[in-house]
């Protein structure tokens, strides 16, 4: 093996590393990008979880307002069962 078949080699030896390096960056770069959209979504669905829940502490609460307005209102009358 003379001097250029061993500078060749070394050569493209250290193409194949500048490749692999590209190669595993840019798979770096895409797995954190998809991390970023999955927190995203996360997040996105807990914040229209709560919404949600929110939602349904109100409508519950004017619920028991209007059932307690109703009670005041038409009180229940005063029956006796005799037999």
């Amino acid at each position: 093996m003379n001097a250029w078949e061993i500078d060749s080699r070394a050569s493209d030896a250290g193409v194949r590393a500048v490749e692999r390096v590209r190669a595993y960056r840019k798979f770096a770069a895409e797995a954190r990008e998809r991390a970023r959209q999955s927190a995203l979504e996360a997040q996105d669905h807990a914040d229209r979880g709560a919404a949600a829940w929110q939602f349904a502490e109100r409508a519950a609460d004017r619920l028991r307002m209007r059932d307690a307005s109703l009670r005041s209102a038409f009180p229940a009358p005063a029956v006796r069962v005799t037999r």
